[in-house]
């Protein structure tokens, strides 16, 4: 069998690469530095760059490492100590059960420190029947809206903002309300931090008079809402239909013929004064 030309200089010029390639190793080997190992710290930043990966390192130095025990080591005690049980959440349930009831019959007292309905006002009825009452008219203005715009005789598409202001025109209530809460929680905030350096200093210095300025508004929680700025209307306005259920003030800008002017809630809440729950 005859080999071709091109396959044997082939094989002939790799047979003198390869030795080439051996007598080099072979004549430079005692001159090649030995390696060194470098930290990772002594790298240049653009050889970091190209060399890292999705890793996660700490630092050397700055960490401080505490012991702690593991879960088997824990005790049966300690383990149920961290989490409620079920008597202690049905506790809960019952005190809750009494502070509605309190609240019901209106013998729940503002300075009451055993009870307080911060974070039970949506379990009262008259809440559960407002919150549904908003959530069907902001779902009727809405859809009246979407039909409103189907039928247009110049249909050129869905206009998702006149939508978005129908809807805003309802539940920004909801919003403004939620603001006023917090601005309650701030004040409660403010007099708990105030009472607490009181009667720190009270129990240190014979004369806790030069404290006087500092001392804590008397009124409470219900007070402070109370001051706020009131957004009620006095006078009883004509109620617009909206899919069959008559709306009030808070719906009327929903049910106009026109469409509803954008409501700027951002602007809304700054022209607030945070003060006014100080008043």
């Amino acid at each position: 069998m005859k080999i071709p030309a091109w396959d044997v200089e082939r094989q002939l010029y790799s047979n003198s690469s390869t030795a080439n390639e051996q007598t080099k190793c072979s004549s430079s080997s005692s001159a090649l530095p030995v390696p060194v190992e470098r930290d990772h710290h002594d790298a240049s930043p653009v050889a970091t760059a190209r060399s890292q990966t999705a890793s996660v390192m700490f630092s050397d130095e700055d960490n401080v490492i505490h012991d702690i025990l593991p879960l088997s080591a824990y005790s049966v005690e300690e383990i149920e100590s961290c989490w409620f049980s079920r008597y202690e959440y049905n506790a809960f349930k019952r005190n809750s059960l009494v502070t509605l009831s309190l609240n019901r019959t209106g013998a729940l007292s503002p300075d009451d420190p055993e009870h307080t309905m911060r974070g039970l006002e949506c379990r009262t009825r008259e809440c559960t029947d407002s919150r549904r009452m908003l959530r069907y008219q902001a779902t009727a203005a809405v859809f009246e809206e979407q039909a409103r715009q189907r039928q247009g005789h110049h249909y050129q598409g869905v206009d998702p903002q006149a939508i978005s202001d129908c809807y805003h025109a309802i539940s920004w209530h909801s919003m403004y309300d939620a603001h006023v809460q917090g601005l309650a929680d701030e004040q409660d905030c403010l007099e708990a931090a105030v009472d607490s350096i009181i009667c720190t200093a009270t129990s240190v210095l014979e004369e806790p008079d030069i404290f006087a300025a500092l001392s804590s508004p008397s009124s409470k929680r219900n007070s402070v809402l109370g001051s706020i700025i009131s957004i009620d209307h006095d006078q009883e306005e004509e109620p617009f239909a909206i899919a069959g259920f008559n709306s009030d003030l808070w719906t009327s800008c929903a049910s106009s013929s026109e469409a509803p002017p954008a409501f700027n809630l951002n602007s809304f809440f700054s022209d607030m004064p945070v003060a006014v729950a100080a008043a």
